[in-house]
């Protein structure tokens, strides 16, 4: 990695447009330099004011501040920038969502979901991930299916995302006291199981926290996420697989 990071690089040429129309985003064009800007300066209504593209990104989204806003998309970005090898890299790649309208609608979508979330870390470090493996695909070709991920992961809490993408502490248990009929498994209390297997699994002993995990399994499962597997254990659902690979 070099010393500069994503948020702290220096700046030295201008915004280039190939068009001032806003309403083509897919013939604006950036240089490096004014990447970094964007990036160092995210969410700031200064810089949204001055560049079309940011101004459209964070349009209608006021009702967060604007410190936490410009916090989460700093959280979002260094983390997005430390799963390359290098600034550089990261620039480049980071680059990919601005050639094209599609790209900017996934970058917009990914900020609409952290102006709902909250400035938990490991939350946004999963979101960063996401944002790499956008960057990773066709986002032509592929911004249906992208788009199809992001509009699940708005769906959930910070809380549920983070316990599906750690699915190596809970899909191994096998519930007790279980029924199955017509190959469907049911468990009365099968929340509260896992809930507890999960928190030991994460060293969690706090009871409170423990019924809050059991409301986040039961999210999931609303959500279509996870379901009981005929041989009694709590496995993702092809969306729910779908959504928990974006975050790896």
């Amino acid at each position: 990695m070099t010393d500069k990071s994503l948020t702290s690089f220096e700046l030295s040429s201008d915004l280039i447009l190939a068009d001032t129309d806003s309403d083509s985003l897919d013939r604006i064009e950036l240089s490096k330099e004014k990447y970094a800007e964007i990036i160092a300066n995210a969410g700031t209504k200064t810089l949204g004011g001055k560049i079309p593209i940011l101004g459209i990104l964070l349009e209608g989204v006021d009702r967060i501040t604007q410190k936490v806003r410009e916090e989460k998309l700093k959280i979002l970005l260094n983390g997005f920038e430390k799963r390359f090898n290098s600034t550089e890299n990261a620039l480049n790649q980071f680059k990919k969502l601005f050639q094209s309208g599609p790209g900017v609608v996934l970058f917009e979508k990914i900020v609409h979901i952290l102006d709902n979330g909250t400035e938990d870390r490991e939350w946004i470090d999963l979101l960063s991930n996401v944002l790499k493996n956008i960057v990773n695909n066709e986002i032509g070709k592929q911004f249906e299916e992208l788009s199809y991920v992001l509009a699940q992961i708005a769906k959930l809490s910070p809380q549920a995302l983070i316990v599906l993408s750690k699915i190596e502490s809970w899909h191994s248990y096998k519930f007790t006291g279980s029924t199955t009929m017509s190959k469907q498994t049911v468990v009365g209390d099968w929340d509260t199981q896992i809930a507890k297997h999960f928190a030991t699994a994460i060293g969690v002993i706090d009871n409170n926290k423990i019924v809050r995990m059991a409301h986040t399994f039961r999210e999931l499962e609303s959500a279509g996420m996870i379901f009981i597997s005929e041989d009694k254990k709590l496995t993702c659902t092809e969306v729910g697989e779908l959504v928990r690979i974006s975050t790896c």
